[in-house]
């Protein structure tokens, strides 16, 4: 059920045979928190959905410390670290929490989009909400004060502030933990004086 809700649904493919074939094909994953799920330099082989759970795309920086890229929570959220399939992982992909996937085969995805008009324009409103998402948080992270990223990240991210740790989210807002640790508490003591 859940598959035939991912690819029917949220990824809005409308030929039924087309959603039973992708349903056969896919296959589900179980992973473990904190479990790699891509690993940055690596080739994909298959095309990741996130079924539950939260991930993190994260890559280190050339003085080797970690920075969070991105997040994923949402039903149906794709795990591409680049668009262009078969390509090397710019990131690594993890998982935050237990977290299961739907995944499909590099390979069938391809034959598919060479078939299917509408599996096109799938992939390419996937690539566009991808693209819109992040040229959402590079506006934040560079025309933000920090007060107004954490803000933004409290509304955009409501799920993840009780199961990412303070590092990581203070990483994908390009500020330090002391930093993000201080406006919380600020934040914290000017709601308590409300």
């Amino acid at each position: 059920m859940e598959l035939e809700r991912l690819f029917g649904e949220i990824c809005q493919i409308s030929d039924p045979i087309l959603v039973a074939r992708l349903v056969e094909t896919a296959q589900v994953t179980t992973l473990k928190k904190g479990q790699l799920l891509i690993r940055q330099g690596e080739r994909q082989g298959n095309l990741f959905f996130l079924l539950h759970g939260i991930l993190r795309g994260y890559f280190l920086d050339t003085r080797g410390r970690d920075i969070t890229d991105c997040f994923a929570f949402e039903f149906g959220a794709p795990a591409m670290p680049s668009f262009e399939f078969g390509e090397s992982a710019p990131i690594n992909i993890e998982t935050i929490t237990d977290s299961e996937l739907a995944s499909l085969p590099l390979a069938v995805v391809d034959q598919v989009l060479k078939s299917s008009p509408e599996a096109v324009q799938t992939y390419a409103n996937l690539v566009l909400r991808s693209a819109k998402r992040h040229w959402e948080i590079k506006t934040v992270l560079y025309q933000y004060t920090a007060t107004q990223k954490y803000q933004w990240f409290l509304q955009a991210y409501p799920e993840l502030i009780c199961h990412v740790s303070g590092r990581h989210i203070a990483s994908f807002l390009g500020m330090t933990p002391v930093t993000l640790s201080r406006l919380k508490r600020t934040l914290h003591e000017q709601a308590r004086k409300r």
